[in-house]
Parts: C-alpha cells; sequence; structure tokens
C-alpha cells in the first residue's frame, strides 16, 4: 500500500475562497471523505507564517499567511540573519498539508434564503430550522491540517480492514498482488467516512479522527471537480508581506491590489479607445 502520508514530505472559481475549505469546529463533529489516494510532495504540501504583528478586523494582532517561497519571503529572509530560532523575531514555518474531501457533514438548508446552517436557527435570516431534516452536505472541499492529524489518518489506512475481491475496480491490482480472494486487506483511505471531532483541553484543542464502515464511495468519480489547493489561496508578494509585518492589515493590502487592479483596467479601456479613433 502507498502511505497516505508521508512524514519526510517537503515543500477561484465561483465559490468563495472561506467555502472551499473544511471548516472544523468544537461544537459539531464534521464527517468527510477523503477523494486523493496519496498526499504528494509537491502538490498538497504548504508554509505558513502566522505574522504576529499583522493587524486583523477585530482590531487584534496576529494573522496567518502562505509563504510564497524561501527565496521572496522577507519572513524567512529575516529568519536568515537571526542567530537562532530562539531570537524573539522568529517567525517559524508550519507545514500544512492540504487535500481535496467530499464533505458529508449534516446540514439544513433554509427554506427562506436556502443558506445552509448546522443549528437550529437560519444564521443569515433567523429562520426556525427546528422541522427541517438535516442533510449531507455533498460539497467537494479541501481540507488543511498539519501534520498531527494526517499522520493520525496515515495510521487509519493501514487498520481499516475489507475482505480482498479482485473484481472490485477501486483496487490497484500490483498493491494486492499477494492477495487471494476474501483476504482481509487495508481498505485504503479513500473507501470510509471520517468522523473529525474536536475537544478542548485546558487551551490545547485535540482532533481525533473517528473512522466509519467502508461504502461504495469511488473518489475517482470525482477527479475531473477537484480543487486546486494552490490555487484555493490568496497567496502575497514581498511588499505585501512586509505591509503586514509592519502592523498594517491585510484588508489594506487586498484594497491595495483593487485599486492597482482598477487603474490598469482603466489604462487598457483608454488605450482601446484610443486606439479606435
Amino acid at each position: 500500500m502507498s502511505k497516505f502520508f508521508d512524514p519526510g514530505s517537503e515543500g477561484s472559481g465561483s465559490r468563495s475562497l472561506f467555502d472551499m475549505f473544511v471548516k472544523l469546529t468544537v461544537d459539531q463533529p464534521t464527517i468527510i471523505q477523503i477523494l486523493e489516494p496519496t498526499v504528494t510532495k509537491e502538490k498538497n504540501i504548504i508554509w505558513r507564517h502566522y505574522i504576529p504583528q499583522a493587524l486583523r478586523k477585530s482590531g487584534q494582532r496576529g494573522i496567518p499567511i502562505v509563504c510564497p517561497g524561501k527565496d521572496v519571503c522577507p519572513v524567512c529572509q529575516k529568519n536568515a540573519t537571526l542567530p537562532d530560532r530562539k531570537h524573539p523575531d522568529f517567525i517559524p514555518s508550519q507545514k500544512r498539508v492540504v487535500v481535496n474531501v467530499l464533505d458529508l457533514s449534516p446540514v439544513k438548508e433554509c427554506e427562506l434564503c436556502h443558506t445552509k446552517n448546522t443549528g437550529k436557527e437560519c444564521t443569515y435570516c433567523g429562520y426556525n430550522l427546528t422541522e427541517v431534516a438535516a442533510t449531507p452536505t455533498n460539497e467537494i472541499k479541501l481540507l488543511e491540517r498539519g501534520t498531527t492529524l494526517f499522520a493520525q489518518l496515515a495510521v487509519l489506512e493501514e487498520t481499516q480492514m475489507v475482505p480482498y475481491d479482485p473484481d472490485d475496480s477501486r483496487n490497484d491490482p500490483e498493491e494486492y498482488n499477494d492477495s487471494a480472494p476474501g483476504d482481509m486487506v487495508p481498505a485504503g483511505i479513500t473507501r470510509f467516512p471520517i468522523t473529525i471531532v474536536l475537544t478542548k483541553s485546558g487551551d490545547d484543542t485535540i482532533i481525533t479522527p473517528v473512522p466509519g464502515a467502508p461504502n461504495d464511495l469511488d473518489w475517482r468519480d470525482y477527479q475531473d471537480k477537484l480543487l486546486d489547493p494552490k490555487a484555493s489561496y490568496i497567496i502575497l508578494n514581498a511588499d505585501e508581506i512586509r505591509h503586514l509585518l509592519g502592523g498594517g492589515s491585510l484588508s489594506e493590502v487586498m484594497k491595495a491590489r483593487n485599486a492597482a487592479s482598477q487603474e490598469t483596467t482603466n489604462e487598457k479601456v483608454q488605450v482601446e479607445s484610443q486606439s479606435a479613433v
């Protein structure tokens, strides 16, 4: 069996970025089924920095950003000039794994505004959802988490067993070339739903993946619909990151981007108009 998580790994459409990611909360378990049989080094790994100086909308400080690469990242370049990782100005890199999943968490769709909710009232219009039946979300999303969760999932990949069926097209014959029909073999990470439970223990949040029974879902049916992890993040350039390091906000960065984009559009329209004369 190929390993789902390799501990040695390095390295939008119409939906909003916020809606493209699975939201894990302490209030309610999240149910997902993974749609990628392996996590590759290049495609599914991102690195993050937490910028403590950056201003948030709430007025508090500190936001995470995706590292644009050691060669251009001001955080990485600053770290390289410091004597060691214990220096107060050192900002560590956080390795994150991103994988496509089918979100199976139960939601209630508001009968008035069609907003999907997990509570007893619609978060948008306040409609009472007590009598509304919950159904699986059934949306492809991205699950991003640290290496701890994916190390746990690697264990589940090998411990969830099913009888080997050589006629099941989801099986890779090369992975089971020593198995006879009916032998108990690892199901593989895409073959069963996983309930992700978050619990609080003091200041720590403990994450626990609980496997469900293997089912008939075929991850290959979703391959042409998968999201591109690398294209699902806002990647800041060096100047924008320096702005955050200086105490600026992400909203200021995005306003500047929008203004520059609008200015470019206006210049293009002006040139086209002059050419048409």
